[in-house]
């Protein structure tokens, strides 16, 4: 599932599997290998974990080609044809032959770009959640409460360290 290429010595792609074809974005793996390493670093905006611009020079495929290794940097690659960011954990690890000179830089791929949408899609429910002038909460198999807003405290007088644990039966009144 992982997306796999080499590079020679001068950071030109000379293998990648169909995983890094899919991730890369490009239509096969010869055009991919087609098509020159400006070429193919003009078609993304490399960002690091944080949004900002990711240096090209501490990308991990030219620090192993530097002689670096286990290099590893997990990075977003917005593509501004399809107005797109695909998420990975790139790691590159050179390859030398006998005389101890560089040959290859190998690159693996771990797309997480899922992994990202989902946490940025809980990031935004736990926004929506804690803002809410709504109770919300929510509970286990077991009927423990599991989280709660602040709405759920103004309304039932309970912080949600005092609540969570607690079983939900706890809140309603005795006479009911």
């Amino acid at each position: 599932a992982d997306g796999i290429t080499a590079q020679d010595p001068t950071g030109r792609v000379v293998y990648a599997n169909d995983a890094a074809v899919r991730i890369l974005g490009f239509p096969s793996a010869a055009a991919l290998l087609a098509t020159p390493p400006a070429e193919v670093r003009e078609r993304f905006v490399i960002l690091d974990e944080a949004g900002r611009p990711f240096p090209l020079d501490k990308l991990p495929g030219r620090l192993a080609l530097q002689g670096v290794p286990a290099a590893e940097a997990t990075l977003c690659f917005r593509c501004a044809a399809a107005d797109e960011d695909r998420w990975a954990i790139v790691k590159a690890t050179p390859i030398f032959d006998e005389r101890g000179q560089i040959q290859f830089a190998i690159n693996v791929f771990h797309d997480i770009t899922e992994r990202r949408r989902s946490e940025a899609g809980l990031r935004l429910l736990a926004a929506i959640t804690a803002s809410s002038d709504d109770a919300i909460m929510t509970k286990d198999i077991d009927d423990r409460i599991t989280t709660w807003n602040p709405g759920a405290q103004r309304l039932y007088g309970y912080t949600a360290a005092e609540m969570i644990g607690q079983p939900s039966a706890q809140l309603v009144p005795p006479e009911r």
